[in-house]
């Protein structure tokens, strides 16, 4: 039995039960489906237990029933952070008598999706920022002797946890040897294939950064259609959904049974639209 896939299951025993116990304690007249909910965030709990019995029986985490399962956890997840990000802006609406819920709820989202992976990078050293370090460093490598190598290894170099940063010297020793490859790389003649290879690559990963923000956009674009709201009210609202799945994302893919580059793009498609499409059904737009 994989150590590793009972600790990932275990975390998102841990996870879903937070969840769950949130969305139960907290209530507020003002969502709809509410019932709804809190099944949904039951139904997480069910997820996870069978999740944990498939990994005990040593099934391979490939399987079918772990990825179909993984979307819906996901699924259901970012709809209970909705449901609780909006109870609590409901909350500090009703003690402050501050503009509303549903604008607190907007104002809040975005900082907090950031925030609480800085500090718990911070706090509890999450890593983030060694793997930003790994993958900076492999860009800078590929690079070396262009303007993208310098800009990759400044990522590097800022992304460097304090007590892995390089003494003065090892750092200097480093920059002549990448200068020296610079000046090498000044007089050999680029491949045509490695350049066509280098332009898809970087059109690949434009649009790959572009497609969520599309696919919100026509989310939101229709969704104001058939609530009959502002467009712009619809488009701040997937917005926040949208940096709410990138947390969701960091955590699954770091402590959770399947990655994040393992999931497949139409299943998540399916999954945070199915998720966007019931958040703003829930909220009082």
């Amino acid at each position: 039995m994989d150590s590793n896939s009972i600790d990932s299951i275990d975390f998102e025993i841990a996870f879903s039960a937070l969840l769950a116990t949130t969305v139960t304690k907290l209530t507020t007249p003002y969502l709809q489906y509410s019932d709804i909910v809190e099944w949904m965030a039951i139904g997480l709990l069910l997820l996870t237990l069978i999740r944990r019995v498939g990994i005990v029986n040593q099934l391979d985490k490939k399987e079918p029933l772990f990825l179909y399962t993984n979307h819906l956890m996901k699924s259901i997840s970012l709809v209970c952070l909705v449901y609780i990000l909006f109870s609590i802006s409901n909350l500090v609406y009703v003690n402050t008598g501050i503009g509303n819920g549903l604008i607190i709820f907007w104002i809040i989202t975005i900082p907090i999706a950031i925030v609480i992976p800085v500090f718990q990078e911070l706090t509890l050293g999450g890593g983030y920022m060694s793997e930003a370090q790994d993958a900076f460093s492999r860009a800078a490598e590929e690079n070396q002797g262009t303007l993208g190598g310098k800009v990759w290894d400044f990522f590097e170099s800022i992304s460097k946890p304090t007590e892995n940063i390089k003494s003065d010297v090892g750092k200097q020793a480093a920059i002549d040897d990448f200068d020296s490859k610079e000046n090498t790389s000044k007089n050999v003649k680029i491949d045509k294939e490695l350049l066509l290879s280098a332009i898809a690559h970087i059109f690949g990963t434009v649009l790959g950064l572009l497609l969520p923000i599309i696919l919100y956009g026509i989310v939101a674009t229709v969704m104001s259609r058939i609530l009959v709201i502002s467009i712009y009210e619809a488009l701040w609202t997937a917005l926040c959904v949208l940096f709410l799945t990138g947390l969701t994302d960091i955590w699954f893919s770091k402590y959770g049974l399947i990655k994040v580059n393992e999931t497949g793009w139409a299943g998540k498609a399916a999954s945070v639209t199915a998720a966007t499409v019931f958040s703003m059904l829930m909220l009082p737009l």
